[in-house]
């Protein structure tokens, strides 16, 4: 049996629910660093896009956030989504 992780949670998240911020993971599963696990799955192969947000604080003050996505790989269709994540478009 494979030990549950936070990083195997989050990206189980992901998979079934499309999106997610650092403040569901840390929410959810105490992932105080979101941003380094994405950056793991990204560098072992998963095509995870990030969104640029804003919203309001508790002080209803303007604030902004990244708000991760998983994208699906499905052969050459992703080509596409990959170039413009990596810029190339």
């Amino acid at each position: 049996m494979e030990k549950t992780t936070q990083k195997s949670e989050v990206l189980k998240y992901l998979k079934e629910h499309e999106t997610m911020t650092s403040k569901q993971a840390y929410d959810l599963f105490g992932a105080e660093r979101l941003a380094a696990i994405i950056h793991w799955y990204r560098k072992h192969g998963h095509l995870i896009e990030s969104i640029d947000c804003s919203g309001k604080n508790r002080y209803d003050e303007t604030t902004n956030f990244t708000k991760y996505k998983y994208v699906e790989f499905n052969g050459k269709d992703n080509t596409i989504a990959v170039q413009k994540m990596r810029g190339e478009l």
